[in-house]
């Protein structure tokens, strides 16, 4: 089982975010393994509430 999600990391400046669809650019896409969780990954997954907002501040 498998909790992960795939996910494209690309750079966030609009007039460049745009060339990943042609090929062009700096862009990572990460696959998600298809192994278990470890119980530790298991506890902090499904046991752990958040305890506030991420606030992300322009530049970042």
């Amino acid at each position: 089982m498998s909790f992960g999600i795939p996910a494209l990391v690309v750079d966030g400046l609009i007039k460049r975010f745009w060339k990943i669809f042609f090929g062009e650019g700096r862009w990572y896409f990460v696959l998600v393994g298809e192994g278990k969780i470890r119980d530790r990954k298991h506890w902090i997954a499904h046991t752990l509430k958040p305890a506030g907002p991420l606030l992300l501040m322009r530049g970042s």
